[in-house]
């Protein structure tokens, strides 16, 4: 744009899921825009799961981040038997000026 190149960065975020039960309730990524986001400040998206729960299903989202400079996520599953876990992922550093991700901790 304005004679400089233009990228689009699109995202496939992936997690396996096993549950011995049956087929977990939900598999959610969540993802805020902001450097200490609260919890109403995250944004839930359903990802898509294939394959066998028993075993490992993958479950994956895909998308394109925005402008904000940094993007914290993590995942939260709702397995057959109702437990909730939460999974987080190692960050990538963020390069001043780019776009990139980071896990939120609790």
């Amino acid at each position: 744009m304005n004679g400089k190149p233009k990228v689009d960065v699109e995202y496939e975020f992936k997690l396996v899921v096993k549950d011995a039960g049956r087929i977990p309730q939900y598999v959610r990524l969540f993802m805020a825009q902001r450097n200490a986001p609260l919890d109403d400040d995250f944004y839930e998206y359903d990802m898509s799961c294939n394959g066998n729960y028993g075993t490992g299903a993958n479950c994956t989202y895909r998308t394109k981040l925005g402008p904000a400079a940094i993007h914290k996520f993590y995942f939260k599953a709702k397995m057959s038997n109702g437990m909730t876990l939460t999974f987080q992922l190692p960050g990538i550093s963020r390069v001043p000026g780019y776009n990139s991700l980071e896990v939120i901790t609790w």
